[in-house]
């Protein structure tokens, strides 16, 4: 009898299991490697919540043509770290090395702090590789 039991158990978990393995294994082949000619490579500048925000809302888009090659984020306790399928790729330092390595195509800036003399150089860096930049905005009503 507790074979029986144990056999519909591990039936159940296997059966619960595979739609979220291969779910999660969709999420992440959209989310890393080599891109389509449809497809256009990201990276995420800001590992915080709003670039992890950001990142769900591009790997859940329905028919998303949108690849995240990564993140870059400065924050050490960050670094090389897996977040939400992708890794942080390095530091501010490394976006230069990271963009071309990745065939990086656009630049999403997700964090409200960088601004001024660092936002310049983002833009002043993707514009020298013809790389659109973005902001993404929050707005509250």
């Amino acid at each position: 009898a507790e074979d029986g039991i144990r056999d519909k158990l591990v039936t159940g978990v296997q059966t619960c299991a595979l739609p979220i393995s291969i779910r999660i294994l969709r999420e992440r082949d959209r989310s890393v490697g080599p891109s389509s000619e449809t497809e256009k490579t990201v990276l995420i500048v800001g590992a915080g919540s709003a670039g992890i925000r950001l990142y769900d809302e591009i790997v859940r888009r329905p028919g998303g043509r949108t690849r995240v090659a990564g993140f870059i984020d400065d924050d050490p306790q960050k670094g090389r770290q897996w977040i939400g399928g992708v890794p942080v790729r390095g530091r501010f330092d490394d976006l230069e090395k990271t963009m071309q390595k990745f065939q990086i195509e656009e630049v999403i800036l997700s964090s409200p702090s960088i601004t001024g003399s660092r936002e310049e150089d983002i833009r002043a860096l993707c514009a020298r590789r013809n790389c659109p930049v973005r902001r993404l905005q929050m707005d509250i009503r």
